[in-house]
């Protein structure tokens, strides 16, 4: 089937006909670039970000990516396209980012920054369209989960729950890490069978 040339970077849109995008995956790198794998080598090497790359996600035909630079870039994985920058404000390097599960008919991404802050941004409009604040270090760690939450884990040793379309305030801050929480995850898969058996 013929690529989809239309960059609309919706990840909810219905999935892409092409395959050329299966069994790929994306890094980023202190040298600045993305690349495009798959097992055969790189595909393709995305460059644009003036420092080194820290957080991405991919979803379907859009990568998104975060930077020391302070800024989010938002590409076509087909084309290798920049399709858009947000600015997350100077100084204000990306630690983190997440797709948010927010069920909506936007494209939208959260992250942790450098200023404390947990950012939620709209991938197609380029506007931010929430901001919390509570932690009282860099925040290293964000999932989304549910209709509307946020876990996130900072270098002020906590971890907190956020309603996304609540208060700019976390819901719940958790106690009892004694150094920084560099990561954190929600179950995505409840399940109340108690048996440990992953399969």
């Amino acid at each position: 089937p013929n690529p989809n040339p239309n960059p609309d970077p919706d990840p909810n849109a219905e999935p892409d006909p092409n395959p050329d995008l299966e069994d790929v995956f994306v890094s980023g790198s202190y040298d600045r670039t993305l690349k495009i794998w798959d097992l055969g080598g790189c595909r393709s090497t995305l460059r644009g970000h003036t420092d080194w790359v820290s957080c991405l996600a991919m979803r379907r035909r859009v990568i998104v990516s975060g930077a020391y630079d302070a800024t989010i870039r938002v590409w076509n994985a087909l084309s290798g396209e920049c399709l858009r920058v947000l600015e997350a404000g100077e100084g204000n390097s990306l630690y983190c980012l997440t797709w948010v599960k927010d069920g909506g008919a936007n494209a939208r991404v959260a992250t942790g920054t450098h200023h404390r802050q947990v950012q939620i941004w709209d991938v197609e409009s380029g506007q931010l369209a929430w901001q919390g604040r509570g932690h009282e270090k860099m925040v290293y760690a964000i999932q989304s989960f549910g209709a509307e939450g946020l876990v996130t884990g900072s270098a002020d040793h906590t971890v907190k729950i956020w309603d996304q379309h609540g208060s700019r305030g976390a819901c719940l801050t958790l106690h009892g890490h004694t150094q920084p929480v560099m990561a954190g995850t929600p179950n995505p898969n409840p399940n109340p069978n108690p048996n440990p058996n992953p399969n």
